[in-house]
């Protein structure tokens, strides 16, 4: 594993969620209605790591079993790929998305993920104690690579607007000057960057 060198890289991983080598991701329990997006501006990148529970994406927890809930999910991954209806980053940044990867803990039937859903996303189920009841999340990277990055003062997030149940986002950023937590409730807002 390579050694971490800068400050912001190092708050950056802290902030990201837990993932481990063979992609399980360990999920803690979740409030419904609340999102995680964590910004992380360095040198010519931009991450961005959103985090949020299955409900809020798609209107039900656990696996898809029925035909509508098969097609909420794909629907899900649908916008998921669609940065630019989630978030709006400042045109004269020329930022260009690098990359992009969901991890999920919805797990399909095999059956309908053949006939229903053609991505290549990552699953994972999640483990609950028997008495517990199942979460499901998921967690969204954005890689961005910006020409003019000192240009990209502020991102405007417009989460609310494709994903309406969402109650409240919180907005970890981090740049090489500064760390800001900031709160939104149910409207699209600006996110200072700087």
């Amino acid at each position: 594993m390579r050694k971490l060198v800068t400050l912001p890289l190092c708050i950056s991983l802290m902030l990201a969620p837990s993932l481990y080598a063979n992609n399980v991701l360990k999920l803690d329990k979740h409030s419904h209605g609340e999102v995680i997006v964590n910004l992380n501006k360095v040198h010519t990148q931009l991450k961005i790591v959103i985090e949020s529970p299955g409900q809020d994406v798609v209107g039900f927890e656990g696996s898809p079993i029925t035909s509508k809930e098969i097609t909420a999910f794909s629907e899900a991954l649908n916008k998921f790929r669609q940065s630019s209806k989630l978030f709006r980053l400042n045109s004269e940044a020329q930022c260009k998305l690098k990359n992009q990867r969901l991890v999920h803990s919805i797990s399909p039937d095999n059956k309908a993920t053949k006939e229903h859903i053609h991505a290549a996303d990552e699953t994972f189920k999640q483990r609950h104690g028997a008495d517990e009841e199942e979460h499901s999340a998921f967690v969204i990277h954005y890689t961005y690579q910006c020409k003019k990055i000192d240009k990209l003062d502020d991102i405007s997030i417009t989460w609310f607007n494709v994903f309406p149940k969402t109650r409240l986002i919180k907005v970890n950023s981090t740049n090489q000057k500064r760390q800001r937590v900031q709160r939104m409730i149910k409207q699209p807002s600006l996110v200072t960057l700087q």
